[in-house]
């Protein structure tokens, strides 16, 4: 009896394709193009983030410049003390000449 009721639900199985190999189209080819979208979403975050890395660097490496060329200005010509700073400045009329 139970040879018979095996026989049967095979024929179900098989008319239902319950225990047939998964076909092309089915969860795993879902799966298979989940997967890959999944996978070019990441090469395309990743891609931008080495973009915005790139341009990060970039501006630090601006900034780095002009702050040697401002450095490099500032030593060369260097900012003019106004006379009544320093203590002893001559102004011409000789007022801290008897000090």
């Amino acid at each position: 009896m139970e040879f018979v009721e095996r026989r049967e639900t095979h024929k179900v199985e098989k008319e239902t394709g319950a225990s047939a190999p998964p076909k092309k189209g089915g969860a795993s080819a879902a799966r298979s193009t989940e997967t890959e979208r999944l996978q070019k979403e990441l090469r395309r975050l990743s891609s931008v983030r080495r973009e915005e890395e790139i341009e990060v660097e970039r501006k630090r490496e601006e900034k780095r410049r002009h702050w040697m060329q401002t450095k490099k200005m500032n030593a060369a010509f260097p900012r003019k003390k106004h006379p009544r700073a320093l203590p002893f400045a001559s102004s011409g009329d000789g007022k801290f000449a008897g000090t």
